[in-house]
């Protein structure tokens, strides 16, 4: 008898120290700041006959996480500060590079005109109260039209930094994606 009693004590003590010391154990917390990390990049070449111009979309896709959920912007957010400043009108940053065909270097590359490639993703509810804070996991996408001969060549080897940011002005990390050949 007094054997089964030390047993079921020790037994007990076993369960009652792995139950605390799971207690102490907590899952990992995801960044406040966004995390993305490269899921595609798919190019498509659309031949345009009896047209002078063809056309290449390009389509990148990225996984992202955020601990506390805050991304997106709607249009109204657009009205107030800070996101009407042109600072931070954008939440979804790419900046093209050109692989220069002398150096063999990826030089960084403006669209015509001082355009830009970055672009803006709008709110992205998990609940019903957009104040409630929450971690995010899931993809944005991001779709560019190329139009070769008036912008590129066809035959230019090119390659995209990208990253987002959150409504408190995090910015995520940096991921820079495979290089494409626009035109093939």
């Amino acid at each position: 008898m007094m054997n089964l009693f030390r047993t079921l004590s020790l037994g007990g003590l076993l369960a009652v120290g792995t139950a605390g010391l799971s207690g102490c154990l907590t899952a990992p917390e995801i960044s406040t700041t966004p995390e993305i990390s490269l899921k595609e990049i798919r190019l498509i070449h659309v031949d345009n006959p009896g047209q002078v111009i063809d056309v290449d979309t390009l389509v990148v896709v990225v996984n992202f996480k955020d601990g506390d959920g805050d991304l997106g912007l709607t249009g109204q957010d657009l009205t107030v500060a800070p996101y009407d400043d042109d600072a931070y009108k954008y939440n979804y940053f790419i900046q093209a590079y050109i692989k220069n065909e002398l150096t063999d270097v990826f030089e960084p590359y403006t669209p015509p005109a001082g355009g830009t490639y970055n672009g803006l993703f709008n709110f992205l509810p998990l609940v019903e109260d957009r104040d409630k804070k929450a971690a995010k996991k899931g993809e944005l996408g991001f779709k560019q039209d190329f139009t070769l001969e008036n912008e590129f060549k066809p035959g230019t080897e090119v390659r995209f930094v990208i990253s987002i940011m959150d409504r408190a002005l995090h910015r995520s990390n940096e991921i820079t994606t495979p290089s494409v050949i626009l035109g093939n």
